[in-house]
């Protein structure tokens, strides 16, 4: 199922595989690659190498879902390496990861994520809640880490067929640029567009 070259052959010591994995590859003693790693952290099955579970992570603090740099390259991976965190896991072929579970966690850690900049998906659209104007602050400002995560979580719906979730955030996006076009800037809204759109 999953390659064994180049970077797939990171392999993490594991003394068993949890119950409720239903891929036979999966079911040996031994050592497990960043792929398998990365399809078992999507399930809730297995933590990420800095020891957090999906459903670590979904419990964070406000606090924590803005200081730690390292779970959005877990919650919403892509199939090419971020510059910014190179042991991060990578999606080798995303026909290995069409799995419901999958899915469910992938738009879970959606709705948590909008959850943290002030929105919220309801009836196929993003929309504001009532702390969207005090999350701004922490957000929206001038080159703010965000963007790139926004971009990333963009991406990732898609490649994970998320298109309409992708797309209800985008043009929630569009919507505060007309508003924030300044301390946006064009350039980033034209990667998120690019994200959402292509």
């Amino acid at each position: 199922m999953f390659g064994k070259a180049g970077y797939n052959s990171w392999s993490f010591f594991v003394p068993f595989l949890e119950p409720g994995s239903n891929i036979s590859y999966f079911q040996k003693k031994g050592r497990m690659n960043m792929q398998e790693r990365l399809y078992e952290f999507l399930r809730g099955n297995k933590k990420n190498y800095n020891k957090k579970s999906i459903y670590d992570i979904w419990e964070y603090s406000l606090e924590e879902l803005e200081t730690d740099h390292h779970y959005i390259q877990w919650l919403f991976p892509l199939q090419k390496r971020s510059v910014h965190n190179l042991l991060c896991p990578v999606v080798k072929d995303i026909r290995d990861f069409r799995d419901p579970k999958i899915i469910r966690n992938m738009r879970e850690s959606f709705e948590r994520m909008l959850d943290f900049y002030g929105l919220e998906y309801t009836d196929e659209q993003v929309r504001e809640t009532i702390y969207f104007k005090e999350s701004l602050k922490r957000w929206c400002t001038p080159k703010n880490h965000n963007f790139l995560r926004i971009t990333r979580i963009l991406k990732s719906l898609k490649l994970f067929g998320l298109k309409k979730e992708a797309v209800a955030f985008f043009m929630k996006l569009r919507s505060i640029y007309r508003e924030r076009y300044r301390i946006i800037g064009k350039n980033t809204y034209l990667y998120s567009k690019e994200a959402a759109m292509s």
